[in-house]
């Protein structure tokens, strides 16, 4: 597949962008292909004239109905066909001890904390491995002093092995995305099928018996049509992992914004902010990785 050139440069753009960890295994699951972001700074409408000030560049004076095709031009994310790496926590594994008793990073690798998976140039045995690149910059990366203790080793080996994704570096990353779409619209305009493509899922706990007395149980054998009201449905919608059918949502959109609240604050989807929606195909692979085969 050949990449799509960027008109006025010639060249495919590339941006980072920060994932959670349970975003990050949305993408890898394939059920998250959207992305909201906040726009920054926010727009304004007096007496119905949308203005919008982005950094370094200018607009101001559209009418609402039109300015969101031009303020998607200007996105920091990127245009149709642009490609975002992410960043997701991380760290450093496979420290091991010298036969002095010190500790070495001869044959360290990167492990991905959303899902545990792991880089090494090593095969661990039983371990699900990401062979490195046969350029994997270990002695670029990582170099620990040689006149630590092994009290001081063991302490900066241990700060190495959980890394905040905002300090990530292109050549850790391991999942790329190519923009398919980016459009300008308010937060709580998100349709139910967004919703789901922002990686809400819906979780079926099977109906539940109250023909019995006492607590609800299982419907069993019992002879009770399904749509009877005492055989009554539990399930439902969430952004994370739930027990019971009480901590879904009735609709996707809903559970969007417990999410969105999770991230942004409790007052955050009341705010209805303007958000960049950006919608993208993923490509499991290192970005530079991905340019390579592509190009």
């Amino acid at each position: 597949m050949a990449l799509k050139l960027d008109s006025e440069s010639g060249m495919i753009k590339t941006h980072p962008i920060l994932f959670s960890g349970p975003m990050v295994r949305a993408i890898l699951e394939d059920r998250k292909t959207q992305t909201r972001r906040i726009i920054k700074p926010q727009p304004t409408i007096e007496n119905g004239v949308f203005e919008w000030l982005p950094k370094k560049k200018m607009l101001y004076a559209y009418q609402c109905v039109n300015c969101e095709p031009d303020m998607s031009f200007y996105s920091p994310y990127g245009r149709l066909g642009d490609l975002l790496w992410v960043r997701e926590n991380w760290g450093y594994h496979g420290m091991g001890k010298s036969s002095t008793d010190r500790w070495k990073t001869k044959n360290m690798g990167v492990s991905y904390h959303a899902d545990g998976r792991r880089t090494s140039g090593l095969d661990y045995e039983g371990a699900d491995v990401l062979k490195l690149p046969a350029d994997y910059p270990v002695g670029k990366v990582v170099t620990m002093p040689d006149d630590l203790t092994n009290e001081e080793c063991h302490a900066w080996w241990h700060r190495k092995k959980s890394i905040p994704s905002i300090h990530m570096p292109r050549w850790v990353n391991r999942i790329t995305l190519e923009i398919k779409d980016i459009r300008v619209e308010r937060l709580q305009d998100i349709s139910e099928e967004d919703a789901k493509a922002e990686g809400i899922f819906f979780t079926d706990y099977g109906r539940n018996c109250y023909h019995r007395g006492g607590a609800p149980q299982d419907v069993g054998d019992c002879p009770a049509p399904n749509e009877d009201p005492c055989h009554p449905q539990r399930n439902g919608w969430s952004h994370k992992k739930t027990t019971s059918h009480d901590q879904c949502l009735a609709t996707a959109k809903s559970a969007f914004g417990n999410l969105w609240q999770s991230i942004n604050g409790q007052e955050s989807w009341d705010e209805n902010p303007w958000v960049w929606p950006v919608t993208f195909e993923s490509h499991l692979c290192n970005i530079d990785e991905y340019m390579k085969q592509a190009a």
